[in-house]
This record gives structure tokens, C-alpha cells and sequence, in this order.
């Protein structure tokens, strides 16, 4: 029986552009090797490129895939 307590969750801050706490766990879970910046260039393009294709907002665009 472990004698630590609990473990308290922090919740995850929203990203700096759009301002969504799910897209900055999806950059999280994306990054390799703690290199974050590359995981959000590569999210921010996939979503600034599907907004030039379908003409929606990229958060829509994210909660609908």
C-alpha cells in the first residue's frame, strides 16, 4: 500500500493562437523528444492549410476531424 498522497492533475494551459486546451494536448501527445516547437509549426501549418482549402476557421476544422 503506497503511503503518498494523492496526486493532484494540472490542467493543461490553452495554446498561444487559438487559445484551445485540446489542440495543445494534441501538440503535446504530437511532440518527440520534447522538441514542442516543431510539433506546433507542423499543427499550425496542417491547420492554416486546410483553412485556405476549405475556407472555414482552423478550431472548427480541428473539433470536426
Amino acid at each position: 500500500m503506497p503511503r503518498r498522497g494523492n496526486v493532484v492533475r494540472r490542467a493543461t494551459r490553452p495554446d498561444a493562437l487559438y487559445g484551445s486546451p485540446v489542440i495543445q494536448r494534441f501538440i503535446n501527445c504530437m511532440m518527440i523528444k520534447g522538441k514542442k516547437s516543431t510539433s506546433e509549426r507542423l499543427v499550425y501549418g496542417a491547420l492554416d492549410q486546410a483553412h485556405q482549402r476549405l475556407k472555414k476557421e482552423p478550431l472548427e476544422i480541428f473539433q470536426t476531424a
